[in-house]
This record gives structure tokens, C-alpha cells and sequence, in this order.
């Protein structure tokens, strides 16, 4: 009774009626162009993934292997490796990053969304390790 009380309110048909609308014609043609920015960050993170997974699976074993007392040596580990990574990739891909500032996706972007994910993954799998261990 109180449900069929609110359902005959104007601003209740309205909130029903705006939900179960179609998206918008923005919303529609905003998708290809994240996907073209998530498959570039992709794109991007390729070329150092594997030496980023290798270092975080080292630092992980040596985590766990430590019970935990050598996270913060572990972290600093992972955190000067990653600018050490920034130092070789952005002298190296020194012309890619035009191919990437034409899509209209930043150096700062780039670096920022990469070393963000990586950063993540790593703590994700260590806060899991110990929540689980």
C-alpha cells in the first residue's frame, strides 16, 4: 500500500521513467574512445609488464618467506625499481609518446595509470596473502 502510495507521486514516475531510458547518444560515443584510451595504457604497460610481474613476484616470495618483517624493505624495493623502470622507458619510447599525446592521453597520464595499476596489483596480492596466511 505505502509502495503504490509513493508510485503515484510525479517525482517517482519521473525517477522511473529517467531509469529505464536508453543511454544517451554522448554516452554512446564517449565508449569507443575509452576503449581506445584503456587499450593504449594497456599498449603502454606491455612494454615493461614482465619486468614489473618478475619483480613483484620476487618481492611477494621474499615477503612471504619473511612472514611479513620485510615489507616495508620490500615496498621501497619495488618503489625504486619502478623509477628505475620510468628512467630506461622514458628515455627509450622518447618518440612513442607522440603516437600517445595524439590520442590525447598525457606522459603524466600514462605513467600515473600504469604505476598506479602495478602498485595495486602489488598490494592487492600482498594484503591477500597476509588476510589469507
Amino acid at each position: 500500500m505505502l509502495l503504490r502510495l509513493y508510485y503515484n507521486e510525479k517525482w517517482c514516475q519521473d525517477i522511473i521513467r529517467i531509469a529505464m531510458l536508453r543511454p544517451t547518444p554522448i554516452l554512446e560515443e564517449a565508449t569507443p574512445i575509452m576503449r581506445i584510451i584503456l587499450r593504449s595504457l594497456v599498449t603502454f604497460y606491455k612494454s615493461f609488464a614482465l619486468l614489473s610481474l618478475i619483480i613483484n613476484v620476487v618481492c611477494i616470495a621474499v615477503i612471504v618467506k619473511t612472514e611479513f618483517r620485510l615489507f616495508p624493505l620490500m615496498f621501497w624495493f619495488k618503489a625504486t625499481v619502478m623509477a628505475i623502470i620510468f628512467y630506461f622507458v622514458n628515455d627509450y619510447k622518447q618518440k612513442e609518446f607522440y603516437y600517445y599525446q595524439n590520442l590525447g592521453i598525457s606522459k603524466n597520464t600514462l605513467w600515473i595509470s600504469t604505476f598506479g595499476f602495478d602498485l595495486v596489483l602489488f598490494l592487492l596480492v600482498n594484503y591477500l596473502i597476509y588476510a589469507l596466511g
